[in-house]
């Protein structure tokens, strides 16, 4: 991939005023006053929320969940996810992509954000997001928004952040 990438992290998963699931990636090594100053917030659906959240928890299901099948079926092909990016952002979506190791050689698989970073998690592989999708996409989360609309915008990230809770129990998959 030749654009430039910002490495992240996964903060956490909040629920917003509309009770979407949003997982919220920061640059930064995650540790208290150790992030970045912008965040990029993507919407995904309760059971990605779930799944990542477990992920960020180290909880592991007594049953396999569908990141837990893929992962298994990597390993019995013998391959690794490298790297996940978050490669684009087109009419508000964004998209993704795995990026595999097998025998020598790299795969580049089309991939839901949502699916790509609990994998990524579950891989302890690196998430990237490429540059032009950070500069399109990222929020500030300090006090120096400038005009009204990015005011709002920060105070809604803020309260959103504040508010990084478990997403509630689903019935079970």
């Amino acid at each position: 991939m030749s654009d430039e990438l910002v490495e992240m992290k996964v903060q956490g998963i909040a629920k917003d005023e509309r009770d979407q699931h949003i997982v919220i990636l920061r640059e930064g090594t995650g540790e208290a006053g150790e992030w970045a100053e912008e965040a990029l917030p993507i919407v995904v659906g309760p059971f990605e929320a779930r799944a990542i959240h477990m992920e960020l928890q180290g909880f592991e299901p007594p049953r396999p969940m569908s990141h837990d099948l893929i992962m298994n079926v990597l390993d019995g092909l013998d391959a690794q996810i490298t790297k996940v990016v978050v490669a684009e952002l087109r009419e508000e979506i964004f998209y993704a992509v795995l990026h595999l190791w097998r025998g020598g050689e790299t795969y580049e698989i089309d991939s839901r954000p949502s699916d790509a970073i609990a994998l990524a998690l579950k891989a302890h592989a690196p998430i990237y997001v490429a540059r032009k999708v950070a500069e399109q996409a990222t929020v500030p989360v300090d006090d120096q928004a400038q005009d009204e609309q990015a005011q709002d915008e920060h105070r809604r990230l803020r309260d959103l952040l504040q508010g990084i809770e478990p997403p509630e129990e689903d019935e079970e998959e």
